[in-house]
């Protein structure tokens, strides 16, 4: 069984999911959504910014052509012109990317589960705590970092927070989330904070994406090995 394109690999390769068993061809599917959908994400954001710049661009000559003082007439354009940055550079970045992350770290926590749901019915076992122990086991060895050293799943995380619990707005967080984007900060990892709102880089969200399914391939085969060889 193969998909059209990889999942892993935006480029379009295509991914041989043979070995995957049918309690984790949901997952797949899932995974496969996800990243058409981040690449509609960054297509709009595209689309939307040629069609605000156009809109700029009349607004300005329209309020260029009323009989206004000419300090009148710099305020109105220099308004717009502040809104028009606004909504390019932060708002529109900021909703797009932070829905998705929340949706992202959503489909992971969701893939964890489903792998200790799996985990336990192999033992046999219903005790939560064997099956996350297992889990704990797995997920060490899908450990995914970015090659500066940067736990891209915690960043995920930390950054999912800002996004669910205040929109983004980095005074609204908690202390322990602040420190933690202060730090990604000074790591220059893809994360500013912007007239107060956290914004990530298209190149981090792809990156974030990228070391989700990583870890979820990982976790998948890890787990289906273990279970084979025990059996």
């Amino acid at each position: 069984m193969k998909m059209d394109e990889s999942l892993y690999d935006i480029k379009g390769s295509e991914l041989d999911i043979d070995w995957i068993d049918i309690e984790f061809s949901s997952i797949m599917c899932e995974l496969d959504a996800l990243r058409r959908h981040l690449t509609l994400i960054e297509d709009e954001i595209l689309e939307i910014s040629r069609e605000a710049k156009k809109r700029k661009k009349r607004s300005i000559q329209k309020i260029r052509k009323e009989n206004l003082e000419p300090v009148e007439c710099d305020i109105e354009c220099g308004q717009i012109e502040f809104d028009h940055h606004q909504m390019i550079t932060i708002d529109l970045p900021r909703l797009l990317r932070g829905s998705f992350v929340v949706i992202l770290f959503a489909a992971f926590e969701a893939t964890n589960e489903e792998i200790m749901r799996f985990v336990k019915e192999q033992r046999n076992s219903s005790k939560v705590k064997e099956g996350r122990k297992q889990m704990s086991d797995i997920f060490k060895d899908c450990k995914n970092e970015s090659p500066d050293g940067v736990d891209n799943l915690e960043v995920l995380k930390y950054v999912r927070d800002a996004y669910a619990h205040s929109n983004g707005r980095f005074e609204a967080v908690n202390m322990k989330t602040q420190r933690k984007i202060d730090e990604y900060l000074e790591k220059d990892i893809g994360i500013q904070i912007v007239s107060g709102f956290i914004v990530i880089s298209k190149t981090l969200l792809q990156s974030l994406f990228d070391s989700v399914v990583n870890s979820i391939e990982c976790q998948i085969k890890t787990t289906k090995e273990r279970y084979e060889t025990d059996s």
